[in-house]
């Protein structure tokens, strides 16, 4: 999971950046010129932005699946509802402990 989370920043980041900042701005190879620099900073900005929206709104997410887990849990925990359960340990037949205690004591 962490690989797709990898992958979709990068090409949100670089979808990002190229729409603000087009390949096509520079048309010759070698130094930049200051708008050239301009323009490709503020796309970067804006993909740096768009990566924290979407971890804050990740995390944000996160932690209320998780509250909402936990809650489900101690609703789950409150009620005496057991129609599913097992029997427990105490419950079951001890005969064959009865008879190894009576064993051990001739």
């Amino acid at each position: 999971m962490r690989n797709v989370g990898m992958v979709l920043g990068i090409a949100v980041a670089g979808a990002v950046l190229y729409n603000l900042a087009p390949v096509t701005a520079s048309t010759h190879p070698g130094s930049f010129t200051p708008q050239e620099i301009q323009e490709f900073l503020r796309g970067l900005h804006w993909a740096f932005i768009t990566g924290v929206a979407f971890a804050g709104t990740a995390a944000l997410t996160s932690l209320l699946a998780a509250e909402r887990k936990k809650q489900q849990g101690q609703a789950e925990e409150a009620s005496p509802s057991n129609s599913g359960a097992l029997p427990s340990i105490e419950s079951s037949d001890n005969s064959t402990t009865d008879s190894m205690r009576e064993d051990n004591g001739k």
